[in-house]
């Protein structure tokens, strides 16, 4: 991946797409890319639905090879909910697809005047924006199903009509196999900034480009049957009929807790335990004031839904509510959630995010990052890694949970080891794999290292995930601190 692709939405005559080297961003991919042209090129007094800000989509540094679980795709921003440099990551095949076609990064930059509507189209044949304004209102399925009428082989990047009225709430949807809308990246807001840039969608084609070859064939397969081999031995990853998958310590536990799948009580509680028969990434979320799980409404209504996908977003829904708040009706639940995607006035208020809508209804306003654990909120603040070098050597039966000074160890390698994930493009569920398990990690490595003729350790990563932390960090303290007399952009 050699090229940033550079879309001006505001330049004059139209939207123009530039494609350029990396230059100073040489060597970055996935999350250290997006962070990185986040934290030097937006300022961070502007305003996260401004113009000045930016929306980078950037595929991991693995993507577009012939490795396993590569096929992450982090995107980056100023976050509109708290106006904090934000990224968040989907799985589907957009990521691998840019990897194909050489594209590390999609920029999109200023904002159409009037309003307009754009679709960019990215294929072997170069890069083309077209106007959509016949699209304007869609859904992400009925979207994608027209693009597939037109496009069969290839992937996409989508809003709804949230993400079209820019409320921080809007998810951008990404596609599977079958171009299926069901990977969201859900986190910060991003469909509002994509909606705010005036992209209804991004059609990734790769044509005929092929698997990017290795530097290393030979060292490629030798690490990847280790990496592969690791990650089957270890509980949480090799059996999906594992406990440790979904319970604690495994690594379904951990992705749900990442995303804020996870009671905050239950977690600070120390026993890392979901109730009997709940399974985080399925159709339950616990409530996070009550620490019990509650049954979600008609789950194909939450899957078809333009505004409100998947588990993530039920998360951060039910965040600012108390226990006599809960939504309990799954007929009220489900009008609710299309009165989102209809743009009433109370579907607007749900859709801007916990923070409006606790405001709204004289609520407790929820944390700064409603859809985070507490317990991770110090570690989002201090991106001090030095102790992440220590990688946990404890037992795959969760109790490095149980322990109230072992919390913050295993919170701070966890966010230092996703950092460094998302730049790979690797997925984040083997994380506590490669944690746990040295010679893993190291054959991850030498994975990355065969196919681009590096010669990275281990430690290497650790640092990236911290310089990552640091750089994220840095930028949000500036948002904090901004100087006297700055009015926003």
């Amino acid at each position: 991946m050699e090229t940033i692709l550079r879309i001006d939405l505001s330049a004059e005559g139209g939207p123009r797409a530039v494609r350029h080297p990396l230059g100073k961003y040489a060597g970055l991919a996935g999350r250290a890319l997006t962070t990185a042209i986040i934290a030097n090129e937006v300022p961070p007094d502007c305003e996260a639905l401004g113009p000045a800000n930016k929306l980078v989509i950037a595929p991991g540094l693995m993507s577009g090879t012939a490795a396993s679980n590569c096929g992450r795709l982090s995107v980056g921003c100023k976050n509109p909910w708290t106006g904090l440099l934000e990224e968040a990551n989907p799985g589907g095949r957009a990521a691998q697809y840019l990897g194909r076609l050489g594209v590390a990064a999609v920029v999109l930059e200023g904002a159409p005047p009037g309003g307009a509507l754009y679709a960019v189209t990215i294929g072997e044949d170069g890069v083309g924006v077209a106007g959509a304004d016949d699209l304007r209102g869609v859904t992400n399925h009925t979207l994608c199903r027209w693009v597939g009428e037109r496009r069969s082989g290839a992937a996409c990047l989508c809003i709804g009509p949230v993400g079209e009225m820019r409320l921080a709430g809007a998810t951008i949807a990404s596609t599977d196999r079958e171009l299926r809308p069901v990977h969201h990246v859900s986190r910060g807001g991003v469909g509002a900034v994509m909606g705010r840039k005036g992209v209804k969608c991004v059609v990734i084609d790769p044509g005929e480009a092929e698997t990017r070859p290795p530097a290393e064939p030979e060292a490629f397969r030798e690490a990847s049957a280790l990496f592969l081999q690791g990650l089957a031995v270890y509980a949480a990853t090799g059996r999906a009929d594992s406990p440790h998958a979904a319970g604690p310590g495994g690594a379904g536990h951990a992705c749900a807790q990442e995303c804020g799948a996870v009671s905050c009580a239950t977690f600070s509680a120390g026993n890392g335990r979901l109730a009997a028969g709940t399974r985080p990434p399925g159709p339950t979320a616990p409530n996070a004031a009550s620490a019990t799980p509650t049954p979600w409404p008609n789950w194909t209504t939450w899957k078809r839904t333009s505004a409100w996908t998947r588990w993530k977003r039920a998360a951060r829904w039910v965040w600012p509510c108390e226990p006599g708040h809960r939504l309990r009706r799954r007929r009220r639940a489900a009008r609710l959630v299309r009165e989102a995607g209809e743009g009433t006035h109370l579907g607007r208020i749900l859709a801007s995010g916990p923070s409006t809508m606790a405001a709204c209804f004289g609520l407790e306003p929820p944390s700064p990052h409603p859809a985070w654990p507490r317990s991770d909120q110090a570690l989002r603040e201090d991106a001090d890694g030095r102790e992440a070098a220590e990688r946990l050597r404890s037992p795959n039966d969760g109790s490095h949970l149980l322990s109230p000074k072992s919390r913050e160890q295993v919170s701070r390698n966890l966010r230092i080891a996703s950092a460094a994930m998302d730049s790979t493009g690797f997925c984040r569920f083997v994380v506590l794999a490669i944690l746990e398990q040295g010679r893993t990690f190291e054959a991850m490595v030498d994975t990355i290292n065969a196919m681009h003729g590096l010669r990275l350790t281990p430690d290497d990563l650790v640092e990236l995930g911290r310089n990552i932390l640091e750089t994220e960090h840095n930028f949000n303290q500036r948002v904090r601190s901004p100087a006297p007399d700055v009015r926003p952009r």
